[in-house]
C-alpha cells in the first residue's frame, strides 16, 4: 500500500457531555495516524493529441457564451449564443453554434439554463 501526505485537520465534534450513553460496538481497525493516508487513485495516462496536418495544436481549449435575446432564436437543436465571453483556441462557432473538438480526449460541457417565471425549459 501506498502512503500520501497528511490532510488537513478535521473540524472539532460536538461534546457529548449531559447525552445519554451509547452501546458499545466492537472495536475497529484502529485510527489512521495524521502523517499516513491512503493512495489517491491514478491519473488517466495521457496521449498524444491529434491533430489535422499543417493546424497548430492550440495550448487551450475553452470557450464560453451566454444568451440574452429574446424570444429564444431557435425552435431547437443548436443553440445560436448571442454573447461569447472566451473562446479559447478558437473552436466555438459563433455563426453556426457549434464547438468543434480540436483532438480527442475528454471535454466538460456544462449550460445552465434559466427560465422566465410562470415557464419552463424542456
Amino acid at each position: 500500500m501506498e502512503t500520501g501526505e497528511a490532510g488537513p485537520p478535521g473540524r472539532m465534534g460536538v461534546s457529548g457531555r449531559g447525552l445519554p450513553r451509547g452501546v458499545d460496538g466492537q472495536m475497529g481497525q484502529g485510527p489512521i495516524h495524521s502523517s499516513e493516508g491512503y493512495a489517491g487513485a491514478p491519473g488517466y495516462p495521457k496521449s498524444p493529441p491529434v491533430t489535422t496536418p499543417g493546424v497548430p495544436l492550440p495550448t487551450l481549449v475553452s470557450f464560453s457564451a451566454g444568451l440574452t435575446q429574446k424570444p429564444f432564436p431557435s425552435d431547437g437543436g443548436v443553440v445560436l449564443f448571442n454573447k461569447v465571453l472566451v473562446n479559447d483556441g478558437d473552436v466555438y462557432n459563433p455563426n453556426t453554434g457549434i464547438f468543434t473538438a480540436p483532438y480527442d480526449g475528454r471535454y466538460l460541457i456544462t449550460a445552465t439554463l434559466t427560465p422566465e417565471r410562470d415557464t419552463y425549459v424542456e
